[in-house]
């Protein structure tokens, strides 16, 4: 194949974006406002070292390896973009695209514009293949 896929790159560009976004703007606007006494003390699950407020960390890590692992996905298919089609991975990655989309439509009832740009991914990964 010679040249890259702009659907793969495009959809690349909109994951990264998007994991960029969700770590700048959450910790801006969610992780820095939370406080330990609003969470569930975490009593019964063994700690290994005595934390301060283990819950809201924990939310903070988890956080932000949601946006590593998009930005990993990003770069998966910036990488595909120049490669002969490989329909197993481009089809396990929009479907988790479409699933990731779905959940932030329905949990959040489209509040939360991230599922604009997972749907949009997902489709570009399906329009690179067809």
């Amino acid at each position: 194949m010679t040249g890259y896929d702009p659907y793969l790159l495009t959809a690349s560009v909109l994951l990264i974006a998007l994991a960029l976004a969700h770590s700048i703007l959450g910790e801006i606007r969610i992780l820095r406002k939370m406080n330990g006494e609003s969470l569930p003390a975490m009593r019964g699950i063994p700690m290994l070292w005595n934390i301060e407020n283990p819950a809201a960390r924990t939310i903070r890590f988890v956080w932000h390896i949601t946006s590593v692992l998009g930005i990993s996905h990003g770069a998966l298919l910036a990488y595909l973009s120049g490669q002969e089609k490989d329909l197993f991975i481009i089809g396990i990655v929009s479907c988790a695209l479409f699933a990731s989309g779905l959940i932030a439509l329905l949990f959040t009832r489209g509040s939360h514009l991230g599922w604009i740009a997972f749907i949009a991914a997902g489709a570009l990964c399906i329009l690179s293949v067809i």
